[in-house]
């Protein structure tokens, strides 16, 4: 699984709605006994900020360099193919390995066709190696950027036969997005990825969504189902659903891809204070403290209205 915050926490995390650090602290010690240097306090505007994360078996490659454009791979790619008609597949590869690193920095929508085709030569080379199962997996990147891909007579001929096996596979891996996926994104493999679910081939894909520091990509090596949480889907108030939450709430899945091992977590919302707590999978939520009640204006005398 791959976590959304990085950081190693010191303590029980304690998610609160932009209430005062200080007071929410006091409240969650004063209602659990727990000192306050156990808990670490997160605010929900920060935790719905955060990168997509997985659950299930399927694996999240973050950018780990500088963001880039399309221009960059376009230009990756066509050093590859002026590499591969040199005869120099090495080379050649070497260009198409920094374009495929590069591509989880795309601050813009992925074009399908270009990376359909770097794929396409990727597995191309390794097939002329010998390397069938590697060259398979591309293959099945590159259909998942462009499904009508064509093959190149110019490209390494062992891959032919790869790319038609590929396309005869079944597409028999779902990935689940949390929460479903809009107009808004996010987008998948360069195609805006709407609805609970999505199928897939095995392989890599690469997903995009949109955050408030711009447009964020992320590789993700699928095997077999897997679940996908976007915590830039959800929505501050999504909050205050903790007072009536049911089983299959999203706001579950939210703090499962969150945090790695999750035990326990406070909820602290609108002055309410709520236990969540795993086991074997399940969460429960526990009432810890009711918020506060507002009371109601006093009703007005006649002579009140009279004076409006």
């Amino acid at each position: 699984m791959i976590w959304l915050l990085s950081a190693a926490f010191a303590g029980t995390p304690v998610i609160h709605d932009d209430a005062l650090p200080a007071a929410v602290r006091e409240q969650v010690s004063g209602r659990t006994g727990l000192p306050g240097d156990q808990l670490e306090l997160i605010a929900f505007r920060d935790l719905i900020a955060s990168p997509p994360a997985t659950l299930g078996a399927a694996v999240m490659r973050h950018c780990a360099a500088e963001p880039i454009e399309m221009t960059t791979l376009r230009t990756e790619l066509s050093r590859a193919e002026g590499s591969w008609r040199l005869h120099d597949p090495q080379t050649a590869m070497d260009h198409l390995d920094l374009a495929v690193a590069w591509m989880s920095c795309l601050t813009v929508l992925a074009e399908p066709a270009p990376l359909a085709r770097l794929f396409l030569l990727r597995g191309s080379l390794l097939a002329q190696e010998g390397a069938v199962e590697a060259s398979l997996d591309e293959m099945n990147t590159a259909l998942a950027f462009d499904s009508t891909l064509v093959w190149d007579d110019s490209f390494p001929p062992e891959g032919e036969a790869v790319l038609m096996a590929a396309r005869s596979s079944d597409i028999a891996n779902q990935i689940t997005l949390t929460p479903p996926g809009t107009t808004s994104g996010p987008w998948l493999d360069g195609h805006l990825a709407q609805g609970a679910s999505i199928a897939v081939r095995s392989g890599l894909h690469l997903i995009q969504v949109a955050s408030t520091a711009g447009l964020r990509s992320a590789w993700l090596f699928v095997r077999q189902d897997a679940a996908l949480v976007i915590p830039t889907g959800y929505h501050r108030s999504d909050l205050t659903r903790i007072a009536t939450i049911e089983d299959d709430d999203p706001l579950f899945t939210l703090l499962q891809g969150s945090f790695s091992d999750l035990a326990a977590a406070y909820i602290a919302s609108g002055g309410g204070l709520w236990l969540v707590t795993v086991e074997d999978g399940e969460m429960a939520v526990t009432l810890l403290e009711n918020p506060p009640v507002e009371e109601p204006p006093p009703p007005q005398k006649w002579w009140q209205f009279w004076k409006l």
